[in-house]
């Protein structure tokens, strides 16, 4: 979606587009809330040393609190009303020579999810489409960080991950 937006596409257009190709959730604020990225982010981390639990995952919801407990359809029929703020951010990211992106910062002892406004030549700056990315900057990786890039979302990379784990679960 914020690749879209970068490309000056509507909130309300992007959205609704990556609904129709199911890249989202039936309801498209669980992803937008930043919960499924702070579950993957639990799960990540934990491989760093955190020991803490999905509460301890510090949050930014790209959905207004106006509109987190509304029914999904009044939250659709309503998705117009975030275009202005959304194309704002936009703008504002790009006459700083950014763009914006989901951030998700790790450490063994903090995580944070939230959107920023990365520099174009961050590796982040790059991405497009469904993809995620993961950039590892360490004492090691810290003039050139570490870049993991794949596909993020869609039916056939969930279904890959789900027979994944089907077979990890398969007696050997």
């Amino acid at each position: 979606m914020l690749t879209e937006l970068g490309r000056g596409r509507p909130f309300s257009e992007a959205l609704r587009r990556a609904i129709s190709l199911g890249f989202t959730e039936p309801d498209p604020r669980d992803d937008l809330s930043g919960t499924d990225v702070a579950r993957k982010a639990l799960i990540l981390t934990r491989l760093l040393g955190f020991r803490g639990n999905l509460a301890d995952v510090k949050v930014e919801s790209l959905v207004p609190i106006t509109m987190q407990k509304m029914p999904l359809k009044t939250f659709l029929a309503r998705l117009e009303r975030q275009d202005a703020s959304w194309a704002q951010q936009q703008a504002a990211a790009t006459r700083r020579g950014r763009v914006l992106r989901c951030v998700l910062l790790a450490t063994a002892h903090r995580v944070d999810v939230k959107l920023h406004a990365v520099p174009t030549s961050h590796p982040l700056a790059g991405l497009r489409g469904t993809d995620n990315q993961i950039v590892f900057t360490t004492r090691r990786y810290r003039e050139h960080p570490l870049v993991i890039t794949g596909p993020g979302a869609g039916p056939v990379v969930t279904a890959a991950g789900v027979m994944n784990d089907i077979l990890q679960l398969a007696p050997k």
